[in-house]
């Protein structure tokens, strides 16, 4: 084609003269010539003419395309359940943490029971509203496992097998969104499988846990799907049946309160760039929006958090007052409802209350910003929610994270990107291609051209995809299912869009999602391996007490405290107690309502003196206190309490001080119990005289004499003579943890629990050794290595090692010069 196609004319109209677009106009005014028209009218009239051509390869192609999207989610569900496998959990497995307590409420509901309207037991003992959260899950679990299972099917497996299917279900949106951008029925496959097996997606929704993405990223991605439709073509019932969609994934997880805050930024973007009519975006906000603000007076999760009045209701508010004042005064400039929208904002945001349990979040937020992603180390730079919340999975994806899931995935999606911002910034749509009396691409094994440009608000959508939910990622690595399904609609619209070199661009995109899949699958190594440090000395920052003492301190407390008796303990293992004890617990891991305070108060008062705790500790109705190492031994900005209490000095007249280093001066509390990582005391009544609990020289991180000779006093902060700068406590902790960890593998090795030798159980007792001089039973376990293979000589002398350094623990003499920890890597 020689001529020029299209014409541009932007014809001022007064508001009597404005129509409704019909359906060949196009936005900004650009209006095809009548040759074209004509081709795009008889291409809208051939819907059914292929199949009246030839019905049967039609209906071949139908199946087929039924069948491969059925083995993609096969695929989907059968990478997760080989991700669970891979880490040797079994699917009746206990839970931990948040899951332990939806697990409870899943339990409940399949017994036959109903969630309570005040659990008393979280939250001991004010009582926890369950339904201010989004309990619809444990409700959704529960009453499946009554349907369709029996009594004999195990409910945590029954859990774990559902939780695989309904998140692998999230390729079935995913390409239906790529469908109604591209037209194309083999980009859509391309990006389901982009998505269901690349390692971001298939280390999730495992039923490792019990986690609310689970099930609401698939009904939100059916969310964004009619959003992609609407932005096709603008119309009531597809906006209203998006709306739809994201009240229920609004019912199903907190975080999408946020995502409306997004969306409300791509319409009113859309709106305030022209990129469609007013009256369309108008018209588009409302079926969006309204379902979700009746939702809200439903007695669940909404209702509770007063989503009615939240930051992100409020700004739509603000956006459709300048929406509603363009579309009845058409003549006015639009910076001025730019002006309006922004000031009605601040306006209700100001008058209105704030929403319930997102302080914490907000502020996360807002620091994050402030200080550029990068946590500060002075915890006073903070307020207190910040300092807890900015952590974990709500920090920014490390280089060896990106390395890990994104190279070839990432790759693959830079022409989509390109793609999106390439396809925005044009005024008018690229010049069709061929002959435009030919079908639409969308069958299977045609249309080998690129696809049709996007229309303004089309690409527009397409771009705030891309901008927003990989950004979001970046921000909080959480999001990675985000990231992973915003770079798979850009690997679709690469590889329909693409132009020059067009079998060769499209086989290399195959070819990079396929290595994706590999990496998926673990049959390919993953980048981050080339740069980082092996693996086995990573640690995870929860990660600060072994699975053995842990069960230890559990099947203490099952048989030392009664039913009725509350504890208090870290929110990190209370659950645990309520779940699988049903031991009432003082705190939890469900921080978007009251809790926020409490877990305050408990924080300060573990770094107050004795009075505070136990006071603190009878208010609430404990009986029992928990005391783990690394509240005391840990200043990282990692989780760590004296960094969240903003106690990075050390400590030496605290409560928690005491408990760890001199529990026998403690006046209202009772040891009553300790392992390698745990201290359980009972909280006396008043007037109740502590009995000191007789014991050897016990485990090395509680020793005094160990501490004082590394570190100083811990008691008087003296410093120890020949003590270096290069050491800190938390040396001690993770030096231990990985000492314990070696000396663990060597005797699974001995025993024959686990394939090996005696040559790597030595390795092991040997590292053990080097990294912790102090932890003797490396020395007893080599001791009884060579004892076992007759060499009585080596083990005569890590007896003796052994021996000398439980002398020292005990005090009997001085420790030996060697004695301090290496300087592992520590989070």
């Amino acid at each position: 084609m020689t001529d020029s196609q299209w014409s541009f004319k932007r014809p001022k109209l007064e508001p009597t003269e404005r129509t409704e677009p019909g359906l060949d106009d196009v936005p900004w005014g650009t209006q095809p010539r009548p040759n074209v028209q004509e081709q795009l009218a008889k291409r809208r009239k051939s819907g059914l003419a292929a199949w009246r051509r030839d019905a049967l390869r039609e209906a071949a192609l139908l199946v087929l395309l039924v069948v491969l999207v059925a083995v993609l989610y096969v695929v989907a569900v059968a990478a997760k359940d080989r991700e669970f496998r891979a880490s040797g959990e079994e699917d009746s497995a206990t839970f931990w943490m948040e899951s332990a307590q939806r697990f409870r409420y899943v339990r409940m509901v399949a017994d036959g029971n109903f969630i309570p309207t005040l659990d008393q037991q979280m939250e001991a003992p004010d009582g926890y509203p369950p339904w201010s959260d989004t309990v619809l899950q444990e409700v959704f679990y529960g009453d499946l496992y009554r349907r369709l299972a029996g009594p004999e099917t195990d409910l945590a497996t029954f859990v774990r097998y559902v939780t695989r299917l309904f998140s692998a279900s999230a390729v079935f949106p995913v390409m239906l969104l790529v469908f109604a951008l591209t037209r194309r029925r083999d980009a859509a496959l391309l990006a389901g499988l982009a998505y269901g097996t690349c390692l971001a997606v298939t280390e999730r929704g495992t039923g490792a846990g019990i986690l609310r993405e689970d099930l609401a990223v698939p009904i939100l991605y059916w969310h964004l799907a009619m959003l992609a439709f609407w932005s096709r073509r603008p119309k009531l019932p597809t906006a209203l049946l998006a709306g739809v969609f994201l009240a229920l994934a609004l019912l199903l997880w907190k975080v999408v309160h946020f995502y409306v805050l997004l969306l409300v930024v791509f319409l009113a973007s859309a709106h305030w760039l022209d990129r469609e009519r007013t009256g369309p975006v108008l018209e588009g906000a409302l079926g969006l929006l309204v379902p979700s603000l009746c939702a809200a007076l439903l007695p669940f999760s909404l209702s509770y958090d007063g989503f009615l009045t939240s930051t992100p209701v409020l700004a739509g508010a603000g956006m459709l007052s300048g929406l509603v004042g363009a579309q009845l005064f058409r003549k006015s400039p639009m910076p001025f409802w730019v002006g309006l929208s922004l000031a009605a904002f601040v306006a209700l945001r100001l008058l209105l209350p704030r929403e319930v349990g997102y302080d914490h979040a907000w502020e996360t937020i807002l620091a994050r910003l402030r200080f550029a992603l990068e946590k500060p180390a002075d915890p006073s730079l903070l307020s207190f929610h910040a300092r807890h919340y900015w952590t974990g999975n709500y920090e920014s994806p490390t280089v060896s994270l990106l390395l890990r899931c994104w190279p070839a995935l990432g790759l693959a999606a830079a022409p989509g990107l390109w793609v999106a911002v390439r396809g925005w910034s044009k005024r008018r749509f690229e010049r069709l291609e061929g002959d435009l009396d030919a079908a639409v691409p969308v069958r299977l094994l045609d249309g080998l051209g690129p696809a049709q440009p996007l229309a303004p608000l089309a690409s527009h959508f397409f771009l705030w995809l891309m901008l927003s939910f990989t950004g979001s990622y970046l921000v909080f690595r959480k999001l990675q299912l985000f990231a992973a399904m915003a770079l798979s609609v850009a690997v679709a619209m690469g590889f329909a869009s693409v132009r020059g070199s067009r079998d060769r661009m499209r086989l290399a995109l195959v070819v990079l999602v396929l290595v994706s899949a590999a990496q998926g699958w673990r049959a390919v190594p993953t980048a981050d391996g080339w740069f980082a440090e092996d693996s086995e000395d990573v640690w995870n920052p929860v990660e600060v007490f072994s699975p053995q003492s842990f069960n230890g301190l559990v099947d203490y407390l099952a048989t030392a405290t009664k039913p009725g008796e509350t504890i208090l303990a870290s929110f990190v293992i209370s659950p645990f107690f309520l779940a699988y004890l049903e031991r009432s617990t003082v705190l939890h891991c469900f921080f978007e309502g009251r809790l926020l305070d409490r877990f305050r108060d408990v924080v300060e008062a573990r770094f107050s003196d004795e009075e505070e705790l136990w006071n603190l500790s009878r208010r609430t109705g404990a009986d029992w206190y928990v005391h783990e190492a690394h509240h005391l031994l840990r200043t990282d900005g990692r989780m760590s309490q004296r960094y969240v209490a903003d106690q990075v000095d050390w400590p030496p007249k605290s409560v928690v001080t005491q408990m760890h280093f001199s529990p026998e001066e403690l006046q209202h509390f009772e040891l009553r119990f300790q392992n390698q990582w745990f201290r359980v005391f009972r909280v006396l009544a008043p007037g109740e005289k502590p009995q000191p609990l007789v014991a050897d020289v016990g485990p090395v991180v509680w020793n005094r004499r160990l501490f004082t000779h590394l570190f100083g006093d811990p008691r008087t902060k003296a410093p120890a003579a020949g003590v270096t700068g290069e050491r800190e406590p938390a040396d001690l902790l993770y030096a231990t943890l990985q000492a314990e960890r070696w000396v663990t593998r060597a005797q699974k090795l001995v025993d024959g629990s686990e394939p090996g030798g005696r040559d790597w159980a030595e390795r092991y007792l040997q590292e053990a050794r080097r990294i912790a001089p102090y932890f003797y039973a490396a020395d007893e376990g080599l001791s009884d290595l060579y004892l076992r293979a007759q060499k009585e000589g080596r083990a005569a002398v890590h007896r003796e090692r052994a021996q000398l350094v439980r002398g020292a623990l005990a005090g009997q003499h001085p420790f030996p010069a060697d004695i301090g920890p290496e300087s592992p890597l520590k989070p």
